[in-house]
């Protein structure tokens, strides 16, 4: 409590008005228990969801609900307790997955926050939500943000007096702060995270561009939250919050704020999600390559570098490849985003030359409901018009935001990745088989392809090179470092970043 009234006001605020929270996981129920209760009590009110715990419970007995028992109880039983035979499915995909061992439900305590959210949206029925509430009320744990709760929304906004409900990036930006002194082993960084570079318990001072990013928020918020100072760097604002370094990416960057950062993390670049007018290639390719290059000449000309600079980069760099299969070894191809993708990884030679690290992530296509392609696809997809584009054969190589942030804090402290890593998952589709899952997942037909042409016509030379082209990219060097992918899965992947959540 003392905590967040020193950090930020408005919590203060509210700290005085309603006085201080206790809280206390439930260790009553099992892991198993706490979960099918979490299935039950969906979308009903408290009264009726209680009285319908209270008969599945009676359904055992003297015994408790366990996955084994679970299997025992018929049907008409469960019907017989009010459960609805959704909700039936729900359970018994638990139960399955419990008992096969797919699903590690007696030791979800010992994994991280991250992990046990891929491991829960993998049984039908649960989203991220219902699996954050499991890492808050069951095993204890404070530090986890649900920023896609509804009810959190509309306290930031009453408490921060915003004009409109704040979105889940936004929700990351401010809870950012809230985390900045946390020390959790639970967080994306506690495996084989930056900490393993440092004494045990110090912290590191991570300097971060394109902080605002909906990458770069959830990253913020992550290394806060496993107890690391972060440091950002951008444009200073005619209001709100003021980042910590200043810079403008073609002329000015203060050094000595740089002076003695553990580590760099370069996101900061204009969207390539517009039409490519003359004026808008010349802002793309200039905001990498002078931003890059700028960054790169001052960090080598510091007495006190970084050990690592992981700089961004993306899978665009391969070109169009048709079905060839792309790992860092491949050669790069032709085109606009081929051509500034060899620019931006060429601007940090300096850093290079100089000793320091230097890590290039080839981004792929990010899943999250709050940017880039899968937040424009969401709504057309939610109303039942989504379909394949073009043939549907081209390739998407796909990531889960939460594994972009676990994988850019493994590149941090992984000594042996240097130069191209492939920030994809392991499991690429065609944009047919990614049309299918994603109406699957939620609950919607997939009929109305969108014909090539037509997106020739709505965003030309963009729409073609990221939607009608693609790369079949795969992450040898993420995988042979020995990286764990939370979400090597799409299907899972889209529950557990909250698509079809309800």
């Amino acid at each position: 409590m003392n905590h967040l009234r020193r950090v930020d006001p408005a919590m203060a605020g509210v700290i005085s008005a309603v006085g201080p929270c206790r809280f206390e996981a439930s260790t009553h129920l099992s892991h198993f228990e706490s979960v099918a209760r979490s299935i039950i009590y969906q979308q009903l009110s408290g009264k009726a969801a209680g009285t319908i715990h209270g008969r599945f419970e009676a359904l055992f007995g003297a015994a408790r609900p366990s996955a084994t028992a679970l299997a025992a109880v018929n049907d008409e039983l469960l019907r017989s307790a009010g459960i609805s035979r959704q909700k039936m499915g729900y359970l018994r995909d638990l139960a399955a997955r419990a008992a096969a061992g797919d699903l590690p439900i007696d030791s979800l305590h010992e994994f991280g926050d991250d992990e046990i959210i891929g491991h829960l949206t993998s049984v039908k029925g649960v989203g991220r939500w219902t699996a954050q509430m499991f890492l808050m009320f069951r095993l204890g744990r404070p530090d986890v943000l649900p920023e896609l709760d509804l009810g959190i929304r509309k306290a930031i906004q009453r408490a921060y007096r915003l004009r409109k409900l704040p979105d889940s990036a936004r929700v990351h930006t401010i809870g950012a702060k809230w985390l900045r002194t946390a020390r959790s082993p639970h967080g994306i960084c506690g495996d084989r995270s930056m900490a393993t570079r440092r004494d045990q318990g110090s912290e590191m001072r991570v300097a971060i561009t394109g902080a605002s990013g909906f990458v770069g928020t959830s990253l913020v918020g992550e290394l806060a939250r496993a107890g690391h100072a972060v440091l950002t760097v951008g444009r200073a604002r005619r209001s709100g919050p003021q980042p910590d370094i200043k810079w403008d990416a073609a002329t000015t960057l203060d050094a000595a704020a740089l002076e003695g950062v553990d580590a760099v993390v370069h996101l900061a670049g204009e969207s390539i999600a517009q039409r490519w007018t003359d004026e808008a290639r010349r802002a793309i390719r200039d905001s990498r390559v002078q931003g890059t290059s700028l960054l790169a000449r001052t960090l080598a000309s510091l007495d006190r570098k970084p050990p690592v600079l992981v700089s961004m980069s993306a899978i665009g760099i391969y070109g169009d490849r048709g079905d060839e299969i792309l790992d860092e070894s491949a050669a790069l191809g032709d085109g606009f985003l081929a051509d500034v993708g060899r620019a931006w990884e060429g601007a940090a030679d300096p850093a290079r030359a100089a000793g320091i690290r230097v890590v290039h992530p080839r981004l792929g296509i990010v899943l999250s409901p709050d940017g880039g392609a899968l937040e424009k696809l969401l709504p057309i997809f939610s109303l039942g018009v989504g379909g394949k584009i073009g043939s549907g054969r081209q390739w998407m190589s796909w990531i889960s935001r939460t594994d972009v942030v676990r994988a850019l804090a493994f590149m941090l402290s992984e000594a042996s990745l240097e130069g191209a890593v492939n920030l994809v998952a392991p499991a690429p589709v065609t944009n047919a088989d990614f049309t299918e899952v994603l109406g699957r997942v939620l609950r919607r037909p997939t009929f109305a392809p969108v014909p090539a042409f037509a997106i020739k016509l709505l965003y030309g030379a963009m729409g073609e090179a990221t939607v009608i082209e693609g790369q079949r990219v795969l992450p040898t060097g993420l995988q042979q470092a020995g990286y764990t992918f939370a979400h090597p899965d799409l299907d899972a992947a889209l529950r557990a970043e909250g698509v079809g959540r309800g």
